[in-house]
């Protein structure tokens, strides 16, 4: 949350900047579970000001987007091992790594040998 605030919140007197939404959005958006998303949400603004309108604007925004299925989230979830990083520039690298990873787990056709879920 305090990631989200600093990108966003620029300073007290000024607006929301909705470029600089989105780009908070676009973060979120690496967060696989909605509940969890939600919790980070819910924990901004807490000393109000312009950051209380930031989490109810990304509230209502994200009541409005499709989560992802509960299946698909337990499938891609736990693709690596928790990993630390020197500065902001390596993990958002790594972000986009992963979420490339999980795109193309996903979009894989299932394998031949594959069992079915589907009753017979």
């Amino acid at each position: 949350p305090p990631l989200i605030e600093q990108l966003v919140v620029t300073g007290e007197g000024d607006a929301l900047d909705e470029k600089l939404i989105r780009q908070a959005e676009a973060l979120l958006d690496f967060i696989l579970a909605p509940d969890y998303r939600k919790s980070v949400i819910n924990n901004l603004g807490k000393s109000g000001g312009l950051a209380r309108t930031l989490r109810f604007t990304l509230a209502f925004r994200t009541e409005k987007r499709a989560d992802i299925d509960p299946l698909t989230v337990e499938c891609v979830k736990r693709q690596r091992g928790e990993l630390k990083f020197d500065d902001v520039e390596a993990l958002i690298e790594q972000m986009h790594k992963d979420a490339a990873e999980a795109r193309a787990i996903l979009a894989a056709p299932p394998a031949e040998d594959a069992p079915s879920l589907l009753p017979l």
